[in-house]
């Protein structure tokens, strides 16, 4: 399995992605009661295109590419699979201090809260 992920902008926030491990904290679906169990929780997203996503089945292909643009205020992480996280997401990073600091994808289907790796080097 391939999985291509495109994430729409250019400042700091496309470096905030490529210098951190994530964790993701909290995934649910949408309209639902449920929650997937996750096998694997990382998200790392590289500086030359290609990514490493979560997985919930041992089988799944966690390699992915990736690309950051962004469209007017808004950032975007598309992901193109034959999984759960296919789909258009809105990015958010919250970088306020008084709170937990963590990164935040939300799509029709899917919202994934992520928090830095413990071994992150944040700046």
């Amino acid at each position: 399995m391939f999985l291509s992920i495109t994430i729409l902008s250019c400042d700091g926030f496309k470096s905030r992605l490529t210098e951190i491990w994530w964790v993701v904290t909290e995934i649910k679906i949408v309209k639902s009661e449920k929650t997937p169990k996750l096998n694997w929780n990382g998200i790392k997203f590289y500086e030359n295109g290609t990514c490493q996503l979560p997985k919930i089945k041992w089988t799944d292909d966690m390699n992915a590419t990736w690309e950051y643009i962004k469209e007017r205020e808004n950032r975007f992480v598309i992901i193109k699979s034959n999984n759960i996280f296919n789909g258009k997401y809105i990015y958010y990073l919250n970088n306020d201090p008084v709170t937990v600091f963590k990164m935040v994808l939300i799509s029709d289907s899917l919202e994934i809260t992520c928090a830095p790796a413990a071994w992150s080097n944040i700046k």
